[in-house]
């Protein structure tokens, strides 16, 4: 007779170790699972808190009230039933500036020189009373846009006309614009512009060298343009030599009348216009 001997030992831990597997695994699914309940309770607690303490948003509560009291009120018209805002930033600002520009460089040039060479002046008058009052309406215009061009303020454009205005007005611009437009060819009523000779100078187009006041928007219009270009350095080299050429002329100027106060061709320093050397202005 055969004796069969089984070895159950080894079964028999297999199936203790596995028991143990699985109860170590329920153990800390069932612990994973209490710390993710309490996170979340957490993060719910913690939203709450924040709905609850949550300090309130004067900035978006002002511009709601500011909306509200304009939707209320309903806007004031400021020119003509409309609202004049000019945004500095927009290219069409840029190009009336380059418009300004050139009616300052206009005046800069011809002013004085007409002032001091009177054939200069009456070569063509039509001419000169044609461009010097379309420079008049440049000025008057472009001191309507510069008292309401918008700033920055707290970062945001402000586009109120009447906090443009009195921004404009504490600022130093609106003085230089004022003198700049000062109606002084009224002194043509008295000096009239055609009697200009050899024996009257200066001319009485000397009366509107207030119109220089306006410089500061030339200058303006110069540094946006050297900022926006891709070629700076061109640019102020162009920009040099246009104020040598105007200090250029200047001096001529300048040179002319002194030559007047002492007498033309009285020594060899000033300016002869009589004799057969430089007898014209050429």
């Amino acid at each position: 007779m055969v004796t069969v001997k089984l070895n159950i030992t080894p079964i028999t831990n297999y199936c203790t170790e596995n028991t143990q597997q699985s109860r170590l695994f329920s153990t800390v699914r069932g612990r994973l699972r209490r710390v993710a309940a309490s996170l979340q309770a957490a993060i719910r607690f913690r939203r709450f808190s924040r709905k609850e303490t949550q300090p309130p948003d004067w900035f978006v509560d002002k511009s709601h009230q500011d909306e509200s009291a304009d939707q209320d009120d309903g806007p004031e018209p400021a020119c003509w039933g409309h609202h004049i805002v000019v945004d500095p930033a927009l290219p069409s600002h840029y190009k009336w500036l380059m418009v300004v520009s050139l009616a300052v460089l206009y005046n800069v040039v011809f002013v004085l020189g007409r002032a001091v060479f009177w054939e200069l002046n009456n070569a063509v008058p039509p001419l000169w009373w044609t461009l010097d009052y379309a420079c008049d309406v440049i000025y008057i215009i472009d001191t309507l846009v510069h008292a309401h061009e918008g700033y920055l303020e707290q970062g945001l454009l402000v586009t109120d006309p009447h906090k443009l205005r009195a921004h404009y007005l504490r600022s130093k611009s609106w003085r230089t614009d004022i003198l700049s437009v000062l109606p002084t060819d009224l002194a043509y009523i008295w000096w009239l512009p055609y009697e200009c000779n050899d024996n009257k100078v200066p001319c009485s187009v000397i009366v509107r060298l207030n119109r220089l006041f306006k410089l500061p928007r030339l200058w303006e219009w110069c540094e946006r343009t050297e900022t926006d270009t891709n070629y700076p350095n061109v640019f102020r080299i162009c920009k040099v030599v246009l104020a040598i050429l105007v200090l250029i002329h200047w001096n001529a100027c300048l040179y002319f009348a002194i030559s007047y106060a002492i007498g033309f061709g009285t020594d060899n320093w000033v300016y002869n216009i009589y004799g057969p050397k430089n007898s014209t202005l050429a």
